[in-house]
């Protein structure tokens, strides 16, 4: 299904811690000793970004790991003072790029988007490796035509702005959000059961203070029991739970990435180039929740969806 997606495995907890461009630009001399990948760790997500950037910069750019140390991206960093435009994969990269960058634009890529409020201020600009929310609830709605009410638990004090952009867009499609906040995750049971009665789905969103490995099996069991949509940010926690995602092209978010780092390359500022959400997406559907929950979705979406899991 396509419409204008951490190595997590078998433990949820750890997800946390983990297009627009279908044309081959060339790349010119000057942008292979000009550019500089910072890759976060060698995860497959991280490498097929990678690809991606390469196949637009060209694949002579010079790529190098920090293993998630911010002190090995520091001292990459300063062995190549010459580099005029650092490309970073992922958070711990990123971060490394504008605290040791020297101020030098940064182009992110295969970041959250709840992680870009660290580092608006800076010198940089990228591609999230979430899709937006309008992406988020529209395939939700499109999936479940009927629905009149979503719930969503968030901390204000964290994912406040999605949340106030997912209102919105909640009004635009004719659905209601009922937003509940919490600030642990201890609070996740409760707050769930209070919305559940008045809800037809739960969307998750990116946020600390309410994923942890216990409440979002939590959130998972109860969604099967009340035969609800769980919709999930990321397709990798359909591996242990969740009944669908948005599964972002890793390539294409890198593809993404490389024509921005041109764009700076050629003269535009980070500051001047907003940053853009994957274009290039399918749907996900776990295939053992959706027998447990006994959810229905039309057959033209289920046709159109990949399908993981048991």
């Amino acid at each position: 299904m396509r419409r204008r997606g951490f190595g997590f495995r078998n433990n949820p907890s750890k997800i946390l811690i983990l297009l627009f461009c279908l044309f081959i630009i060339p790349s010119f001399s000057s942008a292979h000793s000009s550019i500089l990948i910072l890759k976060s760790l060698n995860l497959g997500p991280y490498n097929k970004a990678v690809r991606g950037i390469e196949k637009v910069l060209g694949g002579s750019v010079r790529v190098y790991n920090i293993h998630g140390s911010l002190r090995q991206g520091r001292k990459i960093l300063k062995q190549h003072p010459g580099v005029n435009v650092i490309v970073s994969v992922g958070w711990p990269a990123t971060d490394s790029a504008v605290k040791y960058g020297g101020g030098r634009p940064v182009v992110f890529s295969m970041i959250l988007s709840v992680e870009w409020p660290l580092i608006k201020n800076q010198n940089a600009t990228g591609v999230f490796m979430d899709t937006s929310v309008h992406e988020q609830l529209y395939v939700l709605l499109r999936a479940f035509p009927k629905l009149k009410s979503v719930g969503v638990l968030y901390n204000p004090a964290k994912t406040g702005p999605e949340i106030r952009d997912a209102k919105m867009v909640s009004r635009e499609l004719g659905f209601h959000l009922d937003a509940a906040a919490v600030s642990s995750p201890r609070q996740v049971p409760s707050m769930l059961r209070k919305i559940l009665p008045h809800i037809q789905a739960l969307w998750m969103v990116p946020d600390s203070s309410v994923l942890t490995s216990d409440s979002f099996m939590f959130m998972n069991e109860k969604m099967i029991e009340h035969h609800l949509p769980f919709l999930v940010f990321s397709s990798e926690f359909l591996k242990v739970g969740g009944l669908f995602a948005l599964s972002p092209s890793y390539k294409y978010i890198g593809k993404q990435t490389g024509v921005l780092a041109q764009e700076v390359l050629n003269g535009t500022p980070p500051r001047q180039i907003q940053p853009s959400y994957p274009t290039h997406f399918s749907l996900v559907i776990n295939r053992r929740i959706l027998r447990e929950s006994r959810v229905h979705f039309p057959s033209a979406i289920l046709a159109a969806a990949k399908q993981v899991g048991d």
